[in-house]
């Protein structure tokens, strides 16, 4: 049953506006103490994780050179406007490490492979970032800027979205807020990294599926085929939403037009890969990041539960997920999109599960969570509009600020965010709760019996909000 579209009014536009603003302001207070306008080199090299190097000096490529070739840039040592080290791992980006990605560069030589190196990675987040490329010292902090404002951005539109279909702006916004200032994707947000811009543009596509109207779902097939531009985990997810797009639009004159947009998408894609690599994607022959369904049965549940790189840890109102789909469908509303959601939740974990380096190397713990904390929105959205409880409300509520506590906490010391395990054990008084958690990178009897304490922990949560329920009647009106 589709969801009644109305227009928003004056007081609903200054809601979402201001609660638009007030993430803006909390990363813009977070990001200057992550990486002032006057950071020392020492700073400026501390606060580089993983492959954020790489996209700074692909941004800075694009604006300066016009290209991806990160050769001579490199040699020209221009990332010392953002870095003091070497921007490039030991042999990443050199002729050894493309030809793991590319089967047809096996037979490449040096000599054919001299003034190369390209981006591995996919371009999005370096386009995005690129105009903050034209300024030298406060690079890095203009490109954090640029993530930061696309993710408000994103949320702005995310609530218009849901309050046009019905939801109240004022709750609709405060959730929106305690979920977007939780981590990881708290984190992110002022970071150089893809997950942000591709969770971002997975959940507004989601939430658009709340209309009918042409626009809307012409508008969520945009955000699908525009999100695997930034992210490999973006792939599964994007894909099950937009098979969702199409059957929103089988009885609409649109249907032809989201064909296009999805044809276009992925044939441009497929021709940036094979003039790069000469693969239609990226395959990866690194026997230690080789993806095998046979991984998933051991690292879905380090991916959830594991105390150093848990999503469900790091963001803990993601454990109510299960009542938040459970009360969705039960009120019939938008059935086809909650399963849908539940499908590309699921499609993306395994996904990411497959791969051994699921934790994202050096990066901060949980950086291939964001996508589903960023999902989990549109579904927290939709639980609210079905009818919930006071009681309800409380137990939604617990985890969400929880979370923001552990965004706080963090805050006060950002070297916490690249600690090899969940940076909220960074802080002593915690270490033994830490200590409680399950690891799972040994799956001895003690992990496992750890896991399945506070699985049942989190099982017997949701069970209380199922029990918290209003009765059948008034959701049934809320509904109506």
């Amino acid at each position: 049953m589709a969801g009644m579209t109305i227009g928003l009014s004056k007081r609903d536009w200054w809601t979402v506006l201001a609660v638009t603003l007030l993430v803006w302001l909390i990363l813009a207070a977070v990001r200057e103490r992550v990486i002032p306008f006057r950071a020392t080199e020492a700073q400026r090299t501390y606060l580089l994780a993983g492959d954020e190097p790489e996209y700074f000096l692909a941004a800075w490529s694009l604006a300066h050179d016009g290209d991806l070739n990160l050769y001579n840039n490199v040699r020209g040592k221009t990332w010392g406007s953002f870095q003091m080290r070497d921007v490039c791992g030991v042999g990443h980006g050199e002729l050894a490490h493309f030809q793991r990605i590319s089967p047809a560069m096996r037979l490449a030589s040096p000599k054919e492979w001299e003034g190369r190196q390209l981006l591995i990675h996919r371009p999005g987040t370096s386009v995005l970032i690129s105009p903050a490329a034209y300024s030298t010292v406060r690079f890095r902090w203009w490109a954090y800027f640029i993530v930061a404002t696309f993710a408000c951005l994103g949320l702005g539109g995310i609530l218009v979205t849901t309050v046009r279909e019905g939801a109240s702006a004022v709750p609709a916004g405060l959730l929106a807020v305690l979920l977007a200032l939780s981590p990881p994707g708290m984190f992110y947000a002022n970071q150089a990294y893809p997950e942000i811009p591709a969770a971002v543009l997975l959940a507004l596509s989601a939430c658009l599926l709340f209309g009918s109207s042409s626009w809307a779902i012409a508008g969520s097939a945009l955000a699908v085929a525009i999100a695997p531009w930034f992210s490999d985990r973006a792939i599964l997810p994007a894909a099950v939403l937009g098979l969702l797009c199409l059957w929103s639009a089988r009885k609409s004159k649109v249907l032809p037009v989201l064909f296009g947009i999805f044809a276009v998408a992925a044939v441009f894609l497929a021709l940036y890969y094979w003039r790069r690599f000469h693969v239609p994607w990226p395959v990866l022959h690194n026997w230690r990041c080789h993806a095998s369904v046979a991984n998933i049965p051991a690292f879905l549940p380090r991916v959830l539960f594991d105390r150093g790189r848990g999503i469900v840890w790091l963001c803990p109102a993601l454990a109510m997920l299960p009542a938040a789909f459970y009360f969705w469908f039960r009120s019939g509303s938008h059935r086809s999109l909650c399963v849908g959601i539940a499908v590309a939740m699921a499609a993306g974990l395994m996904g990411v599960a497959s791969f051994p380096d699921w934790e994202g190397g050096v990066c901060p713990a949980g950086r291939y969570g964001v996508i589903y904390q960023w999902l989990a929105l549109p579904v927290f959205l939709a639980w609210y509009k079905s009818g919930m409880s006071a009681k309800q409300k409380v137990l939604l509520l617990l985890p969400l600020l929880a979370g923001v506590a552990i965004s706080l906490l963090v805050s006060a010391h950002p070297s916490w965010w690249y600690r090899s395990y969940h940076p909220l054990f960074g802080y002593p008084l915690l270490d033994r709760f830490y200590d409680v958690l399950p690891d799972l990178r040994v799956a001895n009897t003690v992990a496992v019996t750890k896991a399945a304490g506070w699985l049942s922990v989190l099982v017997l949560y949701n069970v209380m909000a199922v029990m918290a329920a209003r009765p059948a009647t008034s959701t049934s009106k809320a509904v109506s």
